[in-house]
């Protein structure tokens, strides 16, 4: 069982989680091998990663990386990846629900400036600062954890193999090959339900490898998941047939009927299938090709109203928004890996498509009504009622060939060329229902902005309309060398050298107000475009030695950069030309480190001490008199903090692992955005300053099969979704610990198990959204994590 990290420690105390694993933390550090007998010694089993794109063990890379395995996950319960990184301290995850999908919200080491919850519906433009792969192929998706070999999660920049992006870390999700030696097959299922839900949550996942031939074999994993929500809606408004609300009295003047309550309106729904065909080409060549397809459908979200963002109160587990959202989000994924043994080296090329469309809403209505009420630009309709929707598509290309040496030598070599060609594309609409048919009964009869009903069918009731296409190209070569001095010592240099080319169209429509607003006087839809373009040329390096000091212990030292390409903004009716352009922005990360075994091989740990400046700092927010979304540059900032990875086997039976994460994350000079100012010693929004995990398995071995007892913990300090209160969607939460447990018993045919979830029945607010209002919200939205659930499995495996 591998390490999961997390945060912890609030900046008002200590809470119970942390008081209890601080001492276990010092203690399991004490140990020494005087502290174990021969018998009492039981040595950790090794996890084999390829970060360094080499198969090693996870302990002898000389930097910080946290890995886990498939049985591990299993036993663990976590079903997607967005569960699972939310229990590694230092890495950040706010859990938006099925709207996880549209954008990437994970950060490392405090490598982010993006509100975690404000932009849940739109595109960002910029780049995640951590990369996300599936086996080698770049992809955000919160992808279902089915079968997998092992999860990896590497801390600081990681260009110089992993792309310009992955300015704090990068992702791994690494699956099971096909086995050619032998056929194997599952099924499996688990049954949950969760308090505040009335509704059963349900899962089921199969699995099978078949040997097709001599070096041939095909595996297919498939699984499907439901989920029941937990969420009631008390506000919504009846609607009639035409979907526009039902006016309480005179149709001119009246407002809303307001509906029956809902209950549990977050529920969801996700199904994906895997499958991947391994053929050895001789008997030094190998091709490995995979397709796969997944789909998530939500109803609402996972959301309770919040009165008073800056204290963050309001009723659990209800909301009184007057319609629900919806969202769904479709990914496919084609790839062939080849792979050539030179004999000097091994000739990998790598290549994928993936494309993903995601069709998501989100309710705004209360942006209008505050519009309307400052300006009356909407000539004063009473049952404003809005639903904001964007389908986004996603499609890339990427090709690398990788040549890695081997063989016995004193120079080890990793070099690459990598091409990545993107097409990105969005339709933003805002629909305000009934909105054209109360014009054309006599509506805004003193409407000061000349609106008119419209008669094209395709713009009747949306009040603005955006379309935007992005395309980003990148071109680049990498490599790194290690030379190793002595049998202790070794120094690796790594580049990555890169051409890159970023194109933006944004064309936005109004059709109420094409009287006054038009670009163009004949223009009956209010119709303005916009288009940009920049090109980069840069390079990144890192540095990175380490010590063998004996046997079991190494000492290391990283310096490494991270870069994200700038852009330019397509902002229509922009007067403000320092918006048309962002720049990239850059980070220096130092890194120094101690890694190791104590107790003859029955402990690991890993304890690290970081640095990384980040200047130019780049965020997405939403700007200009339309609030179009754009990308932002601040000034300067500086993440820093301390990192402990610690593993024992206590006895033969028993497996422990605790983490613990200090992160000190702030701006370090004033940055005026979009007209709010950033101010320096303001702390990086999403952050958690401490954070604990533990995470413990205790196997009972019986005559014929084995029960495993399993645990984990976590928790995260406070932290604020914006960088003060001058921005409209600051909140400081509270931060929160999770508790899960679970019991299995194993045989050589099936296994049969139990699990609680969230045993405490915490409420984790993770975010909180104003989506699109900024300051002009006085309340809000808090992102809930899932209430206590218990639930029941079992897998049974076929011969």
């Amino acid at each position: 069982m591998k390490i999961i990290e997390r945060n912890s420690v609030s900046k008002g105390g200590m809470t119970l989680l942390p008081s209890i694993i601080n001492p276990l933390v010092v203690g399991i550090l004490a140990a020494s091998p005087a502290g174990f007998s021969q018998a009492e010694s039981f040595q950790l089993e090794e996890v084999i990663v390829t970060a360094t794109r080499r198969a090693q063990s996870a302990q002898e890379i000389p930097y910080n990386i946290a890995a886990i395995g498939g049985e591990d996950l299993e036993n663990t319960g976590i079903t997607n990846g967005s569960d699972l990184l939310q229990q590694v301290p230092g890495i950040f995850v706010s859990d938006v629900g099925g709207r996880s999908s549209i954008n990437s919200n994970i950060s490392i080491r405090g490598i982010n400036a993006n509100n975690p919850g404000n932009n849940s519906i739109v595109q960002n433009l910029t780049e995640s600062s951590v990369s996300t792969y599936v086996n080698d192929t770049p992809m955000f998706i919160n992808i279902s954890l089915s079968d997998v070999e092992r999860v990896e999660m590497l801390r600081g920049p990681q260009g110089t193999l992993y792309g310009s992006g992955s300015v704090g870390g990068a992702v791994r999700y690494i699956f099971n090959k096909p086995d050619v030696e032998a056929f194997s097959s599952s099924i499996s299922g688990r049954v949950s339900t969760s308090e505040e839900s009335d509704d059963v949550s349900y899962e089921t996942n199969f699995i099978l490898n078949a040997p097709l031939a001599d070096g041939v074999a095909l595996r297919l994993v498939g699984g499907y998941e439901e989920l029941g929500g937990f969420i009631d809606a008390r506000h919504l408004y009846a609607r009639e047939s035409d979907g526009s609300p039902t006016p309480s009295g005179d149709y001119l003047t009246s407002g809303p009927v307001i509906g029956p309550k809902k209950e549990d309106t977050d529920g969801s729904d996700s199904w994906n299938v895997r499958a991947a065909l391994h053929v050895d080409l001789s008997d030094s060549s190998s091709a490995l090709l995979t397709v796969a397809h997944q789909e998530d459908t939500f109803d609402g979200d996972s959301i309770r109203r919040i009165t008073d963002l800056e204290s963050n109160n309001g009723p659990e587990y209800v909301h009184d928004i007057d319609s629900l959202s919806f969202g769904e989000a479709e990914s496919d994924l084609v790839s062939l890996e080849l792979s050539f043994d030179l004999g000097f080296a091994t000739l990998t090329s790598s290549t994928a498509h993936t494309e993903i469309e995601v069709d998501n809403s989100i309710n705004s209505t209360e942006i209008y009504v505050g519009i309307e009420q400052d300006t009356g630009f909407y000539s004063g309709y009473p049952r404003i009622s809005t639903i904001s929707t964007v389908i986004a598509t996603d499609e890339v290309f990427t090709q690398e060939f990788r040549l890695v040496s081997q063989g016995e030598s004193n120079i080890d070599w990793v070099v690459g060329a990598f091409h990545k060609d993107q097409e990105r594309g969005s339709l933003f609409a805002d629909e305000m229902v009934g909105f054209n048919d109360w014009l054309i009964a006599g509506g805004a009869a003193a409407d000061p902005f000349g609106y008119a009903p419209v008669s094209n069918p395709s713009y009747v009731d949306i009040p603005i309309e955006i379309a935007r296409s992005v395309s980003f190209k990148d071109m680049a070569l990498f490599g790194e060398l290690t030379y190793h001095i002595t049998d202790q010592w070794q120094l690796t240099g790594g580049a990555r050298f890169f051409k890159q080319d970023f194109e933006q169209d944004v064309r936005v429509r109004l059709p109420y107000c094409s009287v006054w607003c038009a670009d163009d006087g004949e223009d009956l839809l209010g119709t303005s475009t916009s288009s940009s373009q920049k090109d980069f040329q840069d390079s990144i390096f890192k540095i990175n030695t380490s010590y063998q000091m004996t046997e079991d212990h190494m000492a290391y030292f990283t310096w490494s950069q991270g870069f994200r390409h700038g852009g330019a903004n397509a902002i229509p009716f922009n007067e403000d030309a320092s918006l048309n352009a962002y720049d990239a922005d850059t980070l220096d990360n130092y890194e120094v480190g101690l890694k190791g075994y104590l107790a003859d091989n029955s402990v690991s740990y890993t304890l690290s001490l970081f640095r990384s400046n980040w200047d130019d700092i780049q965020l997405d927010a939403f700007v200009g008199p339309l609030l179009t979304p754009a990308a932002l540059n601040g000034e300067g900032a500086r993440s820093q903090g301390l990192e402990l990875d610690v593993k024992a086997n206590l006895s033969e039976n028993l497996v422990v692992s605790v983490g613990y994460t200090y992160t000190d994350a702030e701006l370090t000079d004033d940055a005026v955005l979009a007209g709010v100012t950033a101010e320096k010693g303001d702390g990086i929004p999403g952050v958690s300053k401490q954070g604990i995990s533990l995470f413990a398995d205790y196997t009972l071995p019986l005559s014929d099969s084995e029960i495993i007892f399993h645990a984990d913990a976590s928790y995260r300090s406070d932290f604020e979704t914006s960088f003060n209160s001058s921005f409209g969607n600051y909140a400081k939460l509270d931060g929160y610990e999770v508790v899960n447990v679970a019991v299995n018993w194993i045989t050589e045919k099936f296994t049969v198990g139990g699990y609680i979830n969230n045993l405490t029945n915490e409420e984790g607010v993770t975010a909180t959204s104003t989506e699109l209002a900024g300051a002009l919200a006085e309340s809000g939205f808090a992102y809930v994590m899932r209430p206590r659930t218990l639930g029941i499995s079992a897998t049974y495996r076929f011969e």
